[in-house]
């Protein structure tokens, strides 16, 4: 029942993302709102229940917003993913770590929304 709860509200950052995305930029810069919540859910669950959120996530961006479809999804899952494999070298226990990769998660995530917005 927690999981159906997590995804209700994950869909609804997702669409609030899409919605007010454009106001929440801060020098053309776009706050990742539904990363922001998956990076939470991170430190509550595992991996694999995470990337499950993210690919939900991911899909409801792209069903929304007029990038090609599964534009999102990808750079979320990559984000969360290569974090992950990095992440993994350290102890968990430790909130700089999560903070950090964090951080690296968002950068990967913009990358890689840039880098798909100039292929299509």
């Amino acid at each position: 029942m927690k999981q159906y709860i997590i995804l209700i509200l994950l869909v609804i950052i997702s669409i609030a993302q899409v919605s007010w995305g454009g106001f929440l930029a801060i020098r053309g810069f776009t706050i990742p709102i539904a990363l922001i919540f998956l990076w939470l859910i991170r430190m509550k669950y595992d991996f694999s229940k995470t990337i499950g959120f993210g690919f939900m996530s991911g899909l409801v961006i792209d069903l929304l917003s007029s990038t090609p479809l599964g534009m999102h999804t990808f750079a979320i899952l990559v984000s969360l993913g290569g974090v992950e494999l990095i992440s993994n070298r350290f102890e968990h226990r430790n909130r700089f770590i999560y903070l950090m990769s964090f951080v690296l998660s968002v950068v990967i995530y913009t990358l890689a929304i840039n880098w798909m917005g100039q292929l299509f």
